[in-house]
């Protein structure tokens, strides 16, 4: 392992340098516009896990950590009976995913109304599942990685289709809190529209 970066990994590097920009001009905009504050904190945390993977795919962190893993699996003597240990963190992992993804719905249904607030909570939700594939590939679970890397290539698909969807929110929340509450103003409305 060379610690270099794949042409691949720079290639998503720069689509999520390209989310991480336009997160950041939401965050700007619900401070600048005086959105409610969880607005802000998750358009914050948003650039700030986007920016996290631009750092993991520029140092080949994924990679790195995956191979001082195998190692010390081999050192242990334990490398043949991986998948006793991956199974568990596998369950782990897919339980967290699917409490917080069920908290998230649940907050959703009871109430989000308007445009801004459902493109924040979209954008949450798909950061949370680039966090979720994130761990899946670093669990690399035999049967996992196969529907991950196999001929359908769902890792890049997902990858992509998450970060692609956290850009046209952010991008639409821009244009939503930019126009106010009318539509025609860029007086910073307090509503929660």
């Amino acid at each position: 392992m060379t610690g270099a970066p794949s042409a691949l990994s720079l290639a998503a590097a720069g689509m999520y340098m390209i989310v991480v920009a336009a997160v950041v001009l939401a965050f700007v905009r619900a401070i600048g516009l005086q959105q409610v504050t969880w607005h802000k904190i998750a358009w914050g945390a948003i650039a700030a896990i986007f920016l996290g993977l631009v750092l993991m795919r520029i140092f080949a962190v994924e990679e790195l950590v995956r191979s001082e893993l195998r190692g010390k699996l081999y050192t242990e003597g334990v490398y043949q009976n991986r998948r006793s240990l991956q199974a568990p963190l596998f369950v782990f992992v897919f339980a967290m995913a699917t409490v917080i993804a069920g908290g998230l719905f649940n907050f959703v249904a009871r109430g989000i109304r308007g445009r801004r607030n459902i493109a924040a909570v979209i954008a949450i939700g798909c950061t949370g599942g680039m966090v979720f594939l994130l761990a899946l590939r670093l669990v690399s679970l035999h049967s996992v990685d196969e529907l991950l890397y196999g001929t359908l290539k769902l890792n890049w698909v997902a990858d992509l289709g998450l970060s692609l969807i956290v850009l046209g929110c952010a991008v639409r929340y821009v244009r939503v809190v930019r126009a106010g509450p009318s539509g025609r103003s860029a007086s910073p409305p307090r509503s929660q529209r």
